[in-house]
C-alpha cells in the first residue's frame, strides 16, 4: 500500500510541475 501510495504522490507532482510550466 506504501508503495502504491508514493507513486500516487509522484503522479500527482509531476502533474502539479507539468501545469506550472505550461502557464
Amino acid at each position: 500500500m506504501m508503495l502504491v501510495n508514493k507513486n500516487w504522490l509522484l503522479s500527482a507532482r509531476q502533474l502539479h510541475v507539468a501545469d506550472i510550466f505550461q502557464r
